[in-house]
């Protein structure tokens, strides 16, 4: 019989548990439930699926990534089995956590986000034109995929004018970005293209995750071609979304887009006919009824009328001219009766010998004013001078003093602001000493 004590038992389940080899390094799938974390970051939670639980710990010095759990977070975790022997339980000590699913995607969506957003890549002041006429559209997506043949579907029901270059790409799994990368550099390297769709067609967040990666974001942004997006998820947005020139709910959608003005041309040339028939007919309508004005015109006329009519405006013209011509003699000749009665009353050489006195006058008083004024220019500037040489710096140090100021050379006025323990520059006319303050004395009188 194996008789055990309490806790002669519970060391043995323990020892039996830690000489495992098994149990010393696991893997672990599951759920996140009952998580917290306490004070000095050690953070406790039970890893369970649809039957079962376990006990779990992660202590803060393993969790070198902070890594912050939820309950109901999808996990995979590795750790070694420990037990605690005070209440008969065991636990994983958990070595290294890494969130699995939709949770792990979308928050590896946020931080990619959040670091291009702030590079500006997804700026409209980016975003390329798309052609209203575009001949040639590089397409990339899955020959096999129901996206590639829904675009090829609605082009060609919609108009023959667009060619289809198909770049044959994975649009899911590890190989995708590679895929779609070269896809782009394809096409802008060939120039052959004036649009360029990335298409897939729907699926689930986890299939479609691809779309959120960084190198392909960059891709896209520097393009010299206009990219469109038909990614397929009307829910989300990825960052090939919008990064994206254009971004589509569909694949069908998105050729509807490429095609809009191909196949609303009919009826623009039928709206246009239409107008320029009823400009013309109006413009025809118009000239017609002028045409038929002047007509009436002429008939109700005779040459006879039309010479006498001449001939009187003529006339009226005529006197209207002589008696403007009169007025203008008659005050010209008044003007020069006035000019002529001042010449006699004035001497001329009276006038210029006034002139000349006065212009003399003029000069004398501007040559005055002149040496006034540099005169007391000079005065000033011996006075700057003078206040320059006083207040120079050097010429204060040549006579035994010094000049105190900080490392960023502003200059210490008072002893006030000197603070032990600082380093200092005190300078003199030719040297300059780096000092460390040990005592700052206030109280020495002079």
């Amino acid at each position: 019989m194996n008789k055990f004590t309490v806790t002669g038992l519970n060391d043995y389940i323990k020892d039996v548990l830690a000489n495992d080899f098994l149990l010393q390094e696991i893997y672990v799938e599951g759920e996140v439930a009952d998580y917290k974390k306490n004070n000095s970051g050690h953070l406790y939670f039970l890893i369970k699926d649809e039957s079962s639980k376990i006990k779990c710990a992660f202590y803060c010095y393993k969790n070198e990534e902070e890594i912050t759990l939820e309950n109901g977070m999808k996990v995979f975790i590795k750790g070694k089995i420990s037990t605690y022997d005070q209440n008969s339980t065991y636990q994983i000590n958990v070595d290294y956590v890494e969130e699995l699913g939709i949770g792990k995607l979308k928050r590896e969506f946020r931080k990619t986000l959040e670091k291009l957003e702030k590079e500006g890549l997804f700026d409209e002041e980016h975003k390329k034109e798309i052609p209203k006429y575009p001949r040639r559209l590089g397409l990339i997506a899955s020959s096999t995929s129901a996206g590639f043949r829904d675009i090829v579907k609605v082009l060609r029901r919609r108009t023959n004018m667009i060619d289809i270059i198909l770049y044959d790409s994975f649009v899911q799994g590890d190989m995708a970005v590679a895929n779609i990368n070269r896809g782009l550099d394809y096409f802008n390297q060939k120039n052959d293209v004036e649009l360029i769709l990335i298409a897939r067609g729907g699926g689930s967040y986890e299939e479609l995750a691809v779309f959120n990666d960084e190198s392909m974001a960059r891709k896209i942004f520097a393009s010299k071609i206009p990219v469109m997006t038909a990614i397929g998820h009307q829910i989300d947005s990825f960052i090939a979304d919008l990064v994206a020139d254009k971004r589509c709910a569909t694949p069908s959608e998105a050729a509807e887009i490429i095609s809009k003005y191909y196949y609303e041309l009919p009826d623009l040339l039928d709206q246009s006919i239409i107008q320029i028939s009823f400009l013309m007919n109006h413009y025809i309508s118009s000239e017609e009824s002028n045409l038929k004005n002047k007509r009436d015109l002429i008939n109700s006329l005779n040459t006879k009328t039309l010479i006498d009519n001449f001939y009187s405006k003529t006339n009226n013209l005529m006197i209207l001219i002589k008696k403007e011509m009169d007025k203008y003699i008659y005050f010209k000749e008044k003007k020069v009766d006035m000019l002529a009665s001042r010449l006699i009353y004035s001497s001329v050489s009276k006038r210029i010998d006034e002139a000349n006195n006065t212009i003399e006058k003029r000069i004398v008083n501007i040559n005055q004013a002149m040496n006034n004024k540099l005169s007391a220019m000079t005065e000033d500037l011996q006075k700057f001078k003078l206040r320059l040489t006083i207040n120079d710096i050097y010429k204060t140090l040549r006579r035994g003093y010094f000049l105190v100021s900080d490392l960023d050379n502003k200059t210490i006025k008072d002893a006030n602001d000197i603070k032990v323990g600082s380093d200092i520059f005190i300078k003199s006319y030719n040297s300059s000493i780096k000092a460390h303050v040990l005592e700052v004395n206030n109280d020495i009188k002079l």
